[in-house]
C-alpha cells in the first residue's frame, strides 16, 4: 500500500480461532468457565508461550456475557506487570459492563501472592471509580485454578488483612500500629 509516499506493510493476523458466536452465549458467572475458556482456547493459542505469565481482561456486558477478552500483559517466568490502565482500556473500548481479570503462573500453582492480592485490591478499587466492576481475579495454575471472589477471606482485602492472611509461622511479621497502641508504644 502506498501512503503520503511511503510504502506500508500490511500484515493479518488471526486473534481468536474460535468462533465469537459459541462465546458470546455463555455466562461467565462463575470461575470455572473462565478456567475452561482459558484451558480450551488461550493456552492452546500459537502465540501462548507456557513459560511466561500472561494476563487476560474479559469485557463483560450487563448480563455477565463475554463481550471481548484481549492480553493485557505478557511477563516474565514468575512475574508480569500489570497496571490498572492497561486492564480498563480495553473495558472501556468496549463499552464493558464489568470485567473479570485471569492470569496463569507458569509454575503451576495458583496460590496467591502477595503482589496478586494487592492488584485484586487495586483493580477493585479503579473498577469502583470507573463504575466498571472487577467481578473475579482468577490465577490458573496446572489442571487447577484459584478464584478471589470464591475465596471470600480475599475479597477485596485490606492492606492490613493482607499481612494476616498471607502471613505464615517461621516468618517474622512486622509490627502494627494497633499492636504498639495496645502495648502502650507511641
Amino acid at each position: 500500500m502506498k501512503a503520503a509516499g511511503f510504502c506500508r506493510e500490511v500484515k493479518v493476523v488471526t486473534v481468536r480461532e474460535e468462533s465469537a458466536s459459541r462465546l458470546e452465549k455463555v455466562r461467565f458467572d462463575c470461575a470455572l468457565i473462565v478456567f475452561r475458556l482459558w484451558v480450551e482456547l488461550i493456552a492452546r493459542a500459537r502465540s501462548f508461550q507456557q513459560d511466561k505469565e500472561h494476563c487476560f481482561c474479559f469485557s463483560l456486558d450487563t448480563r455477565c456475557w463475554l463481550k471481548n477478552f484481549c492480553l493485557v500483559s505478557l511477563g516474565s517466568l514468575n512475574e508480569t506487570i500489570v497496571h490498572p490502565r492497561e486492564v480498563f482500556r480495553p473495558a472501556i473500548a468496549d463499552c464493558a459492563h464489568s470485567i473479570i481479570v485471569a492470569h496463569n503462573h507458569p509454575s503451576g500453582d495458583p496460590q496467591p501472592s502477595l503482589l496478586d492480592a494487592q492488584l485484586t485490591r487495586r483493580l477493585s478499587e479503579a473498577g469502583e471509580l470507573l463504575q466498571i466492576p472487577l467481578q473475579d481475579h482468577i490465577i490458573i495454575g496446572d489442571r487447577k485454578y484459584f478464584s478471589f471472589r470464591d475465596n471470600c477471606q480475599h475479597w477485596p482485602p485490606r492492606l492490613r488483612d493482607l499481612r494476616q492472611a498471607f502471613w505464615k509461622p517461621g516468618r517474622q511479621q512486622s509490627t502494627s500500629l494497633a499492636t504498639k497502641r495496645k502495648s502502650g508504644n507511641k
